[in-house]
């Protein structure tokens, strides 16, 4: 957070805000379920690397790429394009993700706390997500590291959202 949060206006900031808002049971309602919207939303956003990307190009946002003749930005590449290549429908991903997730990675994953999660996120952006060359094409390799990357992260998105969710609840 000295790095990159100085005015208490990022993702870990937020997270920390929502979650409270969920927690308190003398929170309006609707507020309560925009609140745990926000909550999965931005767990979910700590787990892509480039959310913890670059300010100077806007987290890959300014960066343009193309794979197999699809132009996109760097960014929408890691967030949208990589996850569209995961063979089956949303919830066939869902359901193979939980199912190869081990005992040990579980364990692993429900802990730590929402800086560490990001961090992770920054070290990725900065040793694969930015590795895309002077070309800007991206290789098979590159979007084969990228894939076992973002179903990695998806895991731990999803172990962490419901240990914190857990937490919360408690």
């Amino acid at each position: 957070q000295e790095r990159d949060c100085k005015a208490r206006d990022c993702m870990v900031e937020a997270l920390n805000w929502f979650s409270s808002v969920v927690a308190d049971p003398k929170a309006p309602i609707n507020m309560r379920l925009i609140a745990l919207r926000y909550v999965a939303h931005l767990v979910a956003d700590m787990h892509q690397p480039l959310h913890a990307g670059r300010r100077e190009d806007r987290g890959g946002t300014e960066i343009t790429v193309s794979y197999k003749g699809q132009t996109t930005n760097l960014h929408l590449f890691w967030d949208i394009n990589v996850v569209e290549m995961a063979e089956g429908n949303p919830e066939e991903l869902a359901k193979e993700l939980n199912e190869s997730i081990t005992r040990n990675q579980r364990a692993e994953w429900q802990s730590g706390e929402p800086k560490i999660w990001t961090d992770e996120s920054f070290r990725l952006s900065r040793s694969n997500a930015y590795t895309v060359g002077e070309s800007m094409e991206l290789s098979d390799g590159y979007v084969a590291s990228a894939l076992r990357i973002v179903t990695r992260r998806l895991s731990q998105a999803g172990v962490r959202l419901g240990w914190l969710l857990n937490n919360i609840f408690k």
